[in-house]
């Protein structure tokens, strides 16, 4: 069984660049570490829900265009409803040791509801939105999303469908705590992760990197500025902190990348993946031996 090793921290802290190292690693791909990119994951051919995924993010960077809260909100949930699947297929496909996955999908869900809670009951603009999706996605990404959603819809027994999701979305995140954490988990097919590394860094440092993604002219996301993101990681900590009950199963590792140059924070981070696989090597010996003892018994 594959060990699941997640990394998660805000925008601006470094988790796309670090998991792209780390995937690039031949020492590391080697030693049976397989990353996983969502939703990029469509860049890699090999892995299924490409349309849907490239679909959704789509509908995230006209969410970012538009300054669309309620529309983003809706694209990062539908984003990470292709957890479950895309592990286990990798999982079950390639069989590695380790699986690296950009995000965690119910600690991100916990943490950026506190931005996006307060508009999750207002309903998308529908005429607009329809008319902006007509130019932004071709008929057969349309489709599917309207296929996606609707097997999350059988998952939950909600109604995922894209105009009702907002409305769907304010019932689940008002739930308490752990009622919400199981409608997450069904919705995403997926659970905690075996170990979790955490990144975080101070309001300059998120400054100085959301001031270097506007000069290469990409598009801020609704939540991106210092003070918001700040608070944000506030909430990831209290969120992170309570993973002690939630999933006391999970090792959980904290990387703080403020005054780090992108190959310290690689440097530092293989590490922790290096001693994770090393884990989970130990334990399959373990496991191995008792299988090989009851047999002979």
């Amino acid at each position: 069984m594959s060990l699941r090793f997640s990394i998660t921290g805000l925008d601006g802290t470094g988790k796309t660049t670090l998991t792209g190292q780390l995937g690039a690693d031949s020492g590391l791909r080697a030693a049976g570490v397989k990353t996983l990119h969502i939703p990029r994951h469509y860049d890699d051919l090999d892995l299924p829900l490409g349309r849907v995924g490239r679909a959704f993010d789509k509908l995230g960077q006209l969410a970012d265009q538009r300054r669309d809260m309620p529309l983003k909100a809706v694209s990062l949930f539908a984003i990470l409803t292709m957890t479950g699947e895309l592990e286990r297929f990798i999982a079950d496909t390639y069989a590695p040791a380790l699986l690296v996955g950009e995000r965690q999908a119910l600690v991100d869900s916990l943490v950026y509801a506190k931005a996006y809670l307060p508009l999750l009951g207002k309903p998308l603009d529908e005429p607009a939105v329809a008319a902006a999706l007509d130019v932004v996605l071709n008929r057969a990404e349309r489709e599917a999303v309207d296929a996606w959603l609707a097997l999350v819809s059988k998952r939950t027994g909600r109604d995922c469908s894209l105009w009702a999701l907002t409305r769907t979305l304010a019932e689940m995140f008002a739930e308490p705590t752990a009622a919400l954490v199981a409608s997450l988990q069904r919705a995403y097919s997926a659970r905690f992760p075996d170990e979790l590394l955490v990144l975080t860094a101070d309001q300059p440092t998120f400054a100085a990197r959301l001031a270097a993604k506007r000069l290469a002219g990409q598009e801020a996301e609704p939540h991106e500025n210092p003070q918001l993101l700040g608070q944000l990681q506030a909430v990831q900590g209290q969120v992170v902190q309570g993973l002690a009950a939630l999933a006391p199963q999970t090792r959980v590792h904290f990387l703080e990348v403020s005054g780090l140059t992108r190959d310290e924070v690689y440097e530092r981070a293989k590490a922790y993946v290096v001693a994770a696989s090393q884990r989970r090597q130990g334990a399959a010996k373990v496991i191995g031996a008792v299988k090989e003892q009851r047999v002979r018994s």
